[in-house]
């Protein structure tokens, strides 16, 4: 059986299925809570209903390699401390600041948002 990380003050959670085969490397790390994102990012990538686990982790890895400064998302996106998601984004959940929301994406208030940026 393997342990995942959870919020700290959680029991962690057991996940026999979740490695088919394990590599036998273990680490016992906190979840980020919460991550500051940076006031006027030069790069921020948007997820919204987002429910694959393996292509949110994948767009986080990717959003880091590129530079992003903060990775945002929206209701419906899939809890990115699963283990796949943590696993598709080779690490790259503890190094990018992430913000999950509630609410669904404004795709207009968003291109407004990024046009008064500049």
């Amino acid at each position: 059986m393997i342990g995942f990380a959870t919020p700290a003050g959680n029991a962690p959670a057991v996940l026999p299925e979740a490695l088919v085969t394990p590599q036998g490397i273990v680490a016992v790390v906190e979840i980020p809570v919460g991550h500051e994102l940076p006031e006027l990012p030069r790069l921020a990538v948007v997820l919204d209903r987002c429910s694959d686990p393996g292509n949110a982790g994948t767009v986080i890895r990717t959003a880091d390699a590129a530079g992003a400064d903060a990775v945002v998302l929206g209701a419906g996106s899939v809890d990115v401390w699963s283990g796949k998601c943590v696993r598709a984004s080779a690490g790259s959940v503890f190094h990018l600041p992430l913000s999950t929301t509630r609410a669904t994406v404004d795709g207009q208030q968003l291109r407004g948002g990024i046009r008064r940026c500049g």
